[in-house]
């Protein structure tokens, strides 16, 4: 039988919601561990982006065992929903009691548009992994089981968005340079220049801009100020 839960602080179901990765990793050598302080952060709100964000912690438990897990979030800035910090395992009906308890926090809102995997925005960790998994994962980008997509289609997602990543064995040098000068034409620059960490706490106003000059057409993006 399956129970929803909702929940703030609470050491028992904190502890519940950290432990489903580790079942469903377990043996899996890809995996790379949570850090368990981040995710409390997101759990009690305590993270920069929380003041634009409205979020409620779900954790779904089949005969007292955790299946599946997930933070809720309504991005006030974007005017959408999304469902971070998502893990399960390959239970159907889990993922659908959560999803459907998503969707109803989020019109309770009035939010039509709910999108998973996302931390809340773009500014935190988005997507899934759909295919590739024989190979190892990308140092940044999304791992999950294959089945979390099927699970997600099933519990009424689809696809909005499409990004690939490539392995490439005989990088270059010039192949590099050629790519910064391409972006650079791009973005209508006429140079690339290199910062030191020496200046970090002033060049990091000048990444910022940057970023946002950068990102402005992306997919979900919205600016956020320098000091998030």
């Amino acid at each position: 039988m399956y129970k929803l839960i909702e929940f703030t602080t609470e050491k028992k179901y904190t502890k519940m919601f950290l432990s489903l990765p580790l079942k469903v990793y377990k043996g899996d050598k890809n995996y790379v561990k949570e850090s368990k302080l981040k995710v409390k952060n997101w759990l009690i709100g305590n993270h920069p982006c929380a003041k634009f964000l409205i979020k409620k912690n779900l954790i779904v438990l089949k005969d007292n065992t955790p299946v599946a897990r997930g933070i809720v979030f309504i991005n006030q800035i974007g005017k959408f929903g999304s469902i971070g910090f998502f893990e399960c395992l390959n239970d159907e009906g889990a993922v659908k009691l959560l999803a459907d308890k998503a969707i109803e926090f989020c019109k309770a809102h009035s939010i039509k548009k709910i999108y998973a995997t996302m931390n809340g925005s773009i500014w935190g960790d988005y997507r899934i992994m759909t295919k590739g998994f024989l190979d190892k994962p990308f140092m940044g980008e999304p791992y999950n089981k294959p089945y979390y997509f099927d699970v997600l289609i099933k519990s009424g997602f689809g696809v909005v968005k499409r990004w690939e990543s490539q392995f490439v064995d005989d990088i270059k040098k010039d192949r590099v340079a050629k790519r910064i000068k391409f972006i650079a034409k791009l973005k209508g620059t006429s140079k690339i220049t290199t910062r030191s960490m020496q200046n970090f706490d002033q060049d990091i106003h000048i990444m910022h801009k940057l970023v946002l000059n950068s990102f402005a057409d992306f997919f979900l993006f919205h600016p956020i100020d320098d000091q998030t």
